[in-house]
This record gives structure tokens, sequence and C-alpha cells, in this order.
């Protein structure tokens, strides 16, 4: 299975190979509910900061994958805009 931390916390049972745009469809909505956003995206330990790009989001994530997901409270972002 694939490793998913969101903000250092293991979620468990993430199934794949799933793509990086179907994996933060699925992670945003109940982020959000929290009020936080995804702010950070890495692979393997490569940071992917253009992670909203289409072909960024298209890229298979294997089960041999380790990805981090770093959110951001979204009140946060609009006091530092």
């Amino acid at each position: 299975m694939l490793t998913l931390r969101v903000d250092s916390s293991l979620i468990p049972g993430v199934i794949a190979p799933i793509t990086v745009d179907a994996l933060l469809s699925a992670a945003e909505p109940i982020l959000s509910r929290t009020g936080r956003i995804v702010t950070g995206l890495r692979i393997n330990g490569v940071d992917q900061p253009a992670f909203r790009e289409p072909d960024v989001l298209a890229l298979d994530l294997l089960a041999t994958d380790d990805v981090d997901l770093v959110t951001t409270p979204v009140g946060d972002l609009a006091t530092q805009a």
C-alpha cells in the first residue's frame, strides 16, 4: 500500500495505483472541513512545487511510493496574502 502522511500523521489504507489528482480530490474535501488546505506535496522525499499543474496531477502513485501532504490553515493563508 501507498504510504501517505498528512502533516506527518500516517494515513492508513490508501490503495494504489492512484493519481495525484485523485488523491488530492479525496483529501481536500475532508481537510476543508477542518479549515485546512494542501500547500505542499512530496513524493519519495522530493518536493513537487508545481503539484497543481496538469502534468503532476496526472502522475500515477504506486504502492511503493511515499507521499507527504503539507497543509496550512486557510486563515493563515488569508493573512499572508
